[in-house]
């Protein structure tokens, strides 16, 4: 039986740049899709502030709201907390994608033809991609 030898990619090759170059671009996509997900969830939380606050106003300054029923104003507090839960919800889901598409990365840079060490350089340290800048700055602080 036979085994077929797989030569890994010389570290030096335009290959090797283009796909190292290659993964840091997927790396930061996926911190961008994580950070959306960030953004969705504090902005919801932010508006529903808003919308609560204006409730509040609403209470306040309108007669049939503080000495009947307060429809508007409760209305308007279950629909920010319908907002925050929608959107917290989305913010799981854009999440869980960030991660898997993470995930998916680190398959194929494991499993390419890279050298260890230039798999460690495109991974980092503890899974976080680095990139160009975090390079620069390491090497100006040593």
């Amino acid at each position: 039986m036979s085994t077929a030898n797989v030569v890994p990619i010389a570290p030096e090759s335009p290959e090797s740049a283009t796909l190292m170059e290659r993964h840091r671009s997927a790396y930061q996509a996926a911190k961008r899709a994580a950070s959306l997900a960030d953004s969705v969830k504090y902005g919801s939380i932010f508006v529903a502030g808003l919308v609560f606050i204006v409730a509040i106003l609403i209470y306040q300054a309108v007669w049939s709201e503080r000495f009947g029923f307060p429809v508007i104003s409760i209305s308007l507090v279950v629909g920010a907390s319908l907002l925050v839960f929608i959107t917290y919800l989305w913010s799981i889901v854009l999440r869980h994608r960030a991660r898997v598409l993470e995930i998916a990365i680190d398959a194929a840079v494991n499993s390419s033809l890279q050298p260890n060490a230039r798999r460690a350089t495109i991974i980092g340290p503890a899974g976080e991609a680095s990139t160009p800048e975090k390079k620069g700055k390491e090497k100006t602080a040593a």
